[in-house]
């Protein structure tokens, strides 16, 4: 076969494959030079740009580097090295009245200071190319935005995307996804409107992009925005050619189950099912299996794991997810059946799958279940944690054999570490069955091994000492804590600290806890208003409670009860009565009066009406 192309016959090796290795080798290396040269021309140029910085201050100088920097700072003077100071000195120079670094440069840097986290510096170097007349891309503002998201400083990240904004630039999926993903560890709900708007404002269409909608799925859920999951999921349902992926799939079921979405649920696992080109996984039949049983159709849930199991292999958390159902269907005997199940399967149990188990045992209370599925611990050679004592204590407790449960307890206390969760559950099983012997072992046991005590311990040790007549000690205990551990009382133990003085008739106590309530930004339940109000009429001083009504109700300033509690009915009648023994019936109209003229439901109470007998 001859070749068309002129060349002489004569130039011709007589070895052709030869000459055409050397051709392609020749080839490539010319590439590989070229290549180089670029490189060495866009690291010529970053040196040059970086020696700018340095002397403007804004990037540190290689001498001077300090330890919060040594990545960036470790680079920059790596790279320095490779130059000739004075040249490069005099390049900066020259760059410097030539303006001629283009974007790409300035994005290199701020990439290699987005690593540190520097924001100082980022926020500098972008305003030194604004000033050079170089406009930022998406790129430089994506570089700025991470290293605020990175340094976990939110606001500044809505600052930049406001000048990104003004700059005429728009977000993109890319920095709608980073966006997202910094916003699971924010707790402000002002952070998530923030957030959503700028992604109405970019017009973005996260139905379209599936990596987006998984991404605002998942910070949904972690912030628990269900108005939100429930418009996405109501459009996702009349989305023309929705064709998400299997991670995209669970977090649309799962999203429906929280919002008790149920024909959502399963229209979107249909969905799944009659596509040829996807096939369910365990991950997906787990959130559809969690969101029939946290709806209350755990029937459903055994039915549909039964008729994928042949397709679907059952893990640990599918079988954890049905006893979880079993537990809140109060079926204990059907747990224990799963447990046989899930061996006949193959199915290795751990400790967290026991102690599911042992959970719906403890709720019903039944003790022999409890001990098949301790003994079965044993033989599988799982250990017994904490939560396993806490709830065989639990069992025991439920059952009403509080001696068996302190048996456990001091099992436990040579065992795993003291925890306050299982000195809650004995104090408040003591308190409800009068065993004040074994709560004031309880308690000593507190002190004595130096367990830190959650705000649940002190309101049961708050009830525990109201029931043997020791408020000093009550108000002395939360005192302690809150000097000793740093546990400031939330609202639920002042509550207490206002039931038991008022218990006590103890009216000043409970006035005192009651201001100190309000005063540390707590709003007191009904619960508070009617046992100090109920106090004030059993000592003789009506016209304090109903000042105390008034206050509640908004009738003299601002409301400070919730509008969905309502004082009793009968407490109500009990202060009118009051009021006209102490012959004071024109506060006594006034006050029904005015309840009536801020409308009857505030007035209410759901059996009977406030109804002032003449």
């Amino acid at each position: 076969m001859e070749l068309a192309l002129d060349v002489p016959s004569e130039c011709w090796p007589e070895d052709k494959v030869a000459f055409w290795s050397e051709s392609i080798l020749m080839f490539i290396l010319g590439l590989a030079v070229f290549g180089l040269h670029w490189v060495r021309r866009s690291h010529r140029a970053k040196i040059t740009l970086r020696k700018d910085l340095q002397d403007m201050d804004i990037l540190p100088s290689p001498l001077t580097s300090s330890t919060g920097h040594s990545r960036c700072d470790e680079t920059l003077a790596q790279e320095a090295g490779d130059e000739p100071s004075a040249s490069a000195l005099e390049s900066a120079e020259e760059m410097k009245r030539a303006a001629s670094h283009d974007v790409e440069s300035y994005n290199r840097i701020l990439r290699e200071v987005s690593v540190t986290a520097d924001l100082r510096r980022a926020n500098e170097i972008v305003a030194v190319m604004k000033r050079r007349g170089i406009k930022p891309n998406h790129v430089t503002y994506k570089h700025l935005m991470r290293t605020a998201g990175s340094s976990g400083n939110l606001r500044k990240v809505w600052k930049a995307l406001d000048m990104m904004e003004r700059d005429g630039l728009s977000l993109d999926r890319y920095m709608a996804c980073d966006i997202l993903k910094w916003l699971r560890d924010s707790k402000r709900a002002s952070d998530m409107h923030l957030a959503f708007a700028c992604l109405d404002r970019a017009r973005l269409n996260i139905l379209a992009d599936d990596v987006l909608l998984r991404a605002v799925l998942e910070t949904c859920l972690h912030h628990k925005d269900v108005q939100r999951l429930s418009d996405i999921v109501s459009k996702a349902e009349s989305w023309p050619n929705l064709m998400p992926s299997l991670p995209t799939y669970a977090g649309l079921i799962k999203a429906s189950g929280v919002t008790q979405r149920m024909s959502s649920c399963w229209g979107f696992w249909d969905h799944l099912t009659r596509r040829s080109d996807l096939e369910a996984n365990n991950v997906v039949l787990g959130c559809m299996l969690n969101a029939l049983v946290r709806n209350g159709f755990t029937d459903q849930a055994v039915s549909l794991f039964r008729s994928w199991k042949g397709r679907i292999e059952g893990n640990a958390v599918i079988y954890a997810t049905l006893i979880k159902g079993f537990k809140e269907a109060h079926q204990p005997r059907r747990a224990l059946e799963m447990r046989k199940e899930m061996r006949l399967d193959g199915v290795k149990l751990n400790t967290v799958v026991y102690n599911s188990l042992l959970d719906c045992q403890a709720q019903s209370g039944a003790i022999e279940g409890m001990k098949e599925i301790v003994a079965a611990m044993v033989e599988d050679g799982c250990d017994l944690d904490v939560v396993t004592y806490a709830l065989i204590i639990k069992c025991y407790c439920v059952a009403k054999n509080l001696d068996m449960a302190l048996r456990v307890f001091r099992q436990a206390q040579q065992t795993v570490p003291n925890d306050s969760s299982i000195y809650n559950l004995l104090l408040d099983s003591c308190l409800k069955q009068d065993r004040m012997d074994l709560a004031v072992q309880i308690k000593n046991d507190l002190e004595k091994y130096e367990v830190i005590p959650s705000q649940i311990t002190l309101g049961f040790l708050i009830k525990l000492y109201s029931k043997r007549n020791e408020l000093d000690a009550a108000f002395e205990i939360v005192t302690t804590c809150e000097q000793r551990f740093g546990i400031k009382p939330d609202a639920r133990v002042w509550k207490d600290l206002v039931l038991a003085c008022a218990k006590a008739n103890d009216i000043w106590r409970a006035q005192k806890a009651f201001d100190a309530l309000h005063s540390r930004g707590f709003k007191a339940e009904i619960r508070a208003w009617s046992c100090l109000v109920s106090c004030y009429i059993r000592i003789g001083d009506p016209e304090t409670a109903l000042r105390l009504v008034r206050q509640a109700y908004g009738l003299e300033g601002q409301r400070l009860l919730s509008h969905d509690q309502v004082f009793d009915a009968e407490l109500l009648e009990k202060l009118v009565s009051s009021l006209r023994r102490r012959n004071t019936e024109g506060l006594s109209d006034s006050l029904e009066e005015q309840l009536f003229g801020i409308g009857m439901p505030l007035c209410e109470h759901p059996s009977r009406s406030f109804r002032v007998s003449s």
